[in-house]
């Protein structure tokens, strides 16, 4: 598999597991008001407990997510540091190549003296 087929791939995954994770969250409040119908003698109180339960859990989720967030946002500025490094690095041999390969670019001066020419190093 390609890398930008895995990429299509894991956004598709995580867009598909978003929307059903919202579409249960949306059902949920329907899903207790059916069992509560269904279950003779189920009271508001449970269903008010299991309620609090979800906002602990959305609580622990939003922590993840936070840290998710922060994690991403490191390797991100990481790996514009290394691409930033990159470039100079390529730079600097590109400019190294043009000034060994450019001879006519170098001055030739006679050396004192001596009036031979000097050749560029």
């Amino acid at each position: 598999m390609t890398p930008k087929a895995r990429r299509v791939t894991m956004v598709f995954s995580a867009l598909l597991a978003v929307l059903l994770g919202g579409a249960l969250l949306l059902l949920s409040p329907m899903a207790m008001g059916a069992l509560a119908k269904a279950v003779p003698g189920l009271d508001w109180a449970v269903l008010s407990a299991v309620g609090q339960a979800y906002g602990a859990i959305t609580a622990l989720l939003t922590a993840l997510s936070l840290a998710g967030l922060v994690v991403s946002i490191l390797v991100h500025a990481r790996s514009v540091r290394v691409a930033s490094e990159q470039t100079w690095r390529i730079t600097q041999v590109e400019l190294a190549k043009i000034s060994l390969e450019d001879r006519s670019s170098c001055r030739r001066k006679a050396s004192p003296g001596t009036g031979r020419m000097t050749t560029c190093r």
